[in-house]
């Protein structure tokens, strides 16, 4: 084939001298070693018949190349003054001046020639010259050809859909293992596009402007309406990174993944199912070595003994959920629901109300007989745990089943013990009653004082209902006290300031050890002055005397002269008076109260803030860093508290488990009771949570999946979610690291303490709190004394404990 191109003038073909060219300016032009002639009388005498073939353009010797003249002296710059200026306005545009002519040889040595139209003529010529993109640009611009390559271009997108859509190329899409799910991350998914379907790969990177993450969701999409067998196990899990609202996602399914998104989401449940199960319960091996144990929460303590398994854990708690019917009939009502979620690894639901005795019963017995340990040398223990309330009514049914024939029948392979969240929040809700009076707002230095001045209204609500909130201005309170405490102590004016006599000299050239002790010292007078409750060590004294002297029954003989009569109780005596003598005496037993003038109430009162709030701080620090001895002595602080404040029930599991750590466990349990209390989910020092307030997590994470559900909402359904959740939650967390998504972690506190922290102490050191000014007190707060403990009966402490040590010995703990 030949492509001819030949120039005319505007009126028709020239007569050209031939003398007027050579071949050596000839090959420069067409080598681009020269330039067209642009000067009105070099065009006159310039014409090029040119016929081309693939042969012709490489047989140029290297001689001829040796005989070419030089290139023509201009140089672009002035080519460009020269050159007419075809685009300035009222000049119209110069037609194309020459035509392009492709020659076609047969076989047959039959010869066609065609001339071109001269929107395919540049076409052809850039193309025979081998300028593809300018070719490119120009075919995209062809009215006709557009069309054509927009067909090949969309043939070419079907035939790699098709070929993603096929399960035999191996597209991670199709593959829906347990394994499958936890090792999916989306560059392993954007190297399978760019495997199998390079070109629609790079479509949807334009699209997306190269973004990897929002291609893989725009495919995965894509393909899911093409092929509804595909596993869309991620998509949800994308859309809600990138800000989708659960709405927006369901309108999604339902317009786009259309009928077959249940088929989808069960296949999906069915695999986190197996691979939820495949990394909780473990292997049993045959019926003679089978220990039927499940791995649940195991402990960091390693078992040296082959023939004792390690001891676990088990959490669970009420998951309250209202379901809000929109169209109420008599079949179709609102519906308030309460479900067992119970943890270890998550476990998933029982459908049971842990309120009820009845199913309490089946919960129980269906935890004895699926999680106990049962070997070859009877069961082993496995620890039980909730809140305050699940932990007694569990008792309560244990103690019921105590006649049982078997270990199993009477429920012995359980142990009980309350949790730490719940236990904190109730000595929060004690400091709340203690310190929170509202009719103190004009008492500076209270703590409704402080919150009215810091415009912390969330925490004026109390720690049962804004408890984060509460707790959050309780450490900024206590920290701002001790400041103040020490400043007092040590005669700092300012904050800023830096006595010379404070800090020893060279103090910053020593070893860390040096200088720790250095600081333990300082802290610890200022804790001996301010700090330390000297109720405490009333209290422990009070109840070793009382745990000495005999119990005798107290009496009360009638106090009119000549009358032997004895009363066992005040009351009857009082009576008796009253009826028998008409004689109304006041009371003489009944404790007297004084209050001296003496004393500094408002200090005496700031003193005893001070003090709580320290032995919640030290209670919070101890869950932090995993600490469960720490805690364990912190607990026997506590009992004093929930016994002189009203919370016996708190102060009954107390004790319970102060003497089951130190008296009637097992070595094993003791220490699997003390430190098994903590879950840490990031690692890392400081990073503990207690183990029911990582039930509550999961119980708001799963309640996220259950609201989806709508009118779907049943037991099946719940009963999968839950037990897929461990495994969600897994792949959400890697979705977050593959998208590097970065979310609060830790606790809830956003902005820097400091400036509060600092207004507290200026209003402190206004009140001047710490300094002795004898008969003043907050009006709120009249003869308040720093012993809280006051209200406790040390010997009616001490028989209560022999009674409680005495129910216990018939019943197990």
């Amino acid at each position: 084939m030949h492509l001819v191109t030949t120039a005319f003038k505007q009126d028709g073909p020239s007569n050209i001298a031939p003398e007027s060219l050579t071949v050596g300016r000839i090959m420069q032009w067409l080598t681009r070693q020269g330039h067209k002639p642009l000067l009105p009388s070099e065009k006159k005498d310039f014409v090029i018949n040119n016929e081309q073939d693939g042969e012709a353009m490489g047989s140029t010797d290297a001689a001829e190349k040796r005989q070419r003249e030089s290139t023509p002296s201009k140089t672009l710059r002035d080519l460009k003054k020269l050159r007419p200026n075809t685009s300035s306005p009222g000049r119209p545009n110069i037609a194309r001046r020459s035509i392009t002519e492709v020659i076609t040889h047969y076989p047959s040595q039959k010869k066609v020639m065609k001339v071109c139209d001269p929107e395919d003529a540049l076409i052809l010529t850039n193309l025979n010259n081998r300028k593809w993109k300018t070719a490119g640009k120009l075919m995209m611009k062809h009215k006709e050809l557009v069309g054509e390559i927009k067909l090949n271009i969309l043939k070419l997108i079907e035939d790699e859909c098709k070929t993603l859509c096929n399960r035999k190329e191996g597209f991670m899409l199709w593959r829906s293992s347990a394994e499958d799910l936890k090792s999916f991350s989306f560059s392993s998914l954007q190297s399978d596009l760019d495997r199998i379907s390079p070109f629609l790969s790079s479509v949807f990177l334009t699209i997306t402007d190269n973004s990897h993450h929002a291609t893989c969701a725009a495919a995965a999409i894509a393909l899911r309406a093409r092929e509804p067998r595909l596993q869309l196990k991620h998509q949800n899990e994308i859309f809600l990174h990138m800000g989708a609202e659960t709405h927006t996602i369901n309108q999604v399914e339902d317009e786009v993944i259309g009928d077959h998104s249940e088929m989808a989401l069960n296949e999906i449940f069915h695999s986190m199912e197996d691979l939820q199960l495949s990394e909780e319960v473990t292997e049993r091996d045959n019926d003679d070595q089978a220990t039927g144990e499940v791995s649940l929460l195991p402990m960091t303590m390693q078992d040296t003994q082959s023939t004792q398994p390690p001891t676990y854990s088990l959490i669970f708690d009420n998951l309250d959920f209202f379901i809000h019917t929109h169209h109420q009939s008599t079949i179709q009502n609102n519906q308030s629901i309460h479900w067992i979620h119970h943890i270890a690894y998550p476990l998933g639901l029982l459908f049971k109300d842990e309120n009820k005795t009845t199913d309490l019963v089946d919960v129980l017995q269906h935890l004895q007989n699926e999680y106990v340990p049962n070997g070859p040398d009877g069961i082993s223990n496995l620890l039980v745990g909730g809140d305050r309330l699940t932990e007694g009514n569990c008792r309560n049914v244990q103690r019921a089943f105590a006649d049982g024939e078997t270990k199993q029948d009477r429920l012995e392979g359980m142990v009980f013990k309350f949790e730490d969240w719940h236990a904190i929040r109730v000595l929060f809700e004690i400091h709340y009653r203690i310190f929170y009076n509202a009719a103190s707002a004009k008492d500076h230095g209270t703590l409704y004082a402080n919150m009215s001045k810091l415009r912390c209204s969330n925490a004026m609500q109390g720690p049962h209902t804004a408890y984060n909130a509460y707790k959050e201005f309780v450490i900024k309170d206590t920290t701002a006290l001790f400041l103040a405490a020490a400043m007092e102590h040590f005669g700092i004016q300012d904050l800023t300031e830096l006595p010379e006599s404070f800090i020893p000299e060279n103090i910053g050239d020593e070893s860390p050890d040096v200088k720790r002790t250095w600081l333990h010292q300082a802290t610890a007078k200022v804790i001996d002055q301010f700090v330390m409750l000297s109720d405490i060590l009333e209290a422990a004294s009070g109840v070793n005397k009382a745990s000495a002297t005999p119990i005798l029954k107290q009496q009360f003989p009638c106090r009119m002269e000549g009358c032997r009569q004895v009363y066992t109780y005040f009351k009857a005596r009082k009576t008796h008076e009253k009826k028998k003598h008409n004689l109304e005496l006041p009371s003489d037993s009944m404790p007297k109260t004084n209050t001296p003038t003496h004393r500094d109430h408002i200090k005496e009162h700031t003193m005893a803030r001070l003090g709580f709030g320290f032995l919640l701080l030290n209670v919070l620090d101890a869950i932090k860093e995993g600490d469960g001895g720490r805690l364990m002595r912190l607990y026997k602080v506590a009992l004093l508290f929930y016994k002189a404040y009203g919370r016996t029930h708190y102060g009954y599991s107390t004790f319970l488990l102060t003497l089951q750590v130190n008296a009637t466990l097992s070595p094993l349990m003791a220490h699997s009771v003390t430190w098994n209390r903590f879950w840490n989910g990031r690692g890392g020092k400081g990073r503990n949570i207690p183990l029911d307030l990582h039930l509550e997590h999961l119980n708001n994470f799963l309640k996220s999946f259950l609201k989806g559900l709508g009118p779907n909402l049943n037991e099946h359904s719940a009963a999968r979610i839950s037990q897929s959740i461990g495994v969600m939650r897994e792949l959400m967390e890697n979705t977050d690291v593959e998208l590097k998504v970065t979310k609060r972690k830790g606790t809830h506190q956003e902005h820097e303490p400091s400036v509060d922290v600092v207004a507290l102490v200026a209003i402190f050191r206004q009140a001047e709190v710490f300094k002795e000014q004898t008969g003043r007190e907050f009006s709120a707060f009249p003869g308040f004394t720093k012993n809280l403990l006051e209200k406790l009966d040390y010997s009616e402490l001490w028989r209560w404990m022999r009674e409680k040590i005495k129910d216990w010995r018939t019943v197990p703990i």
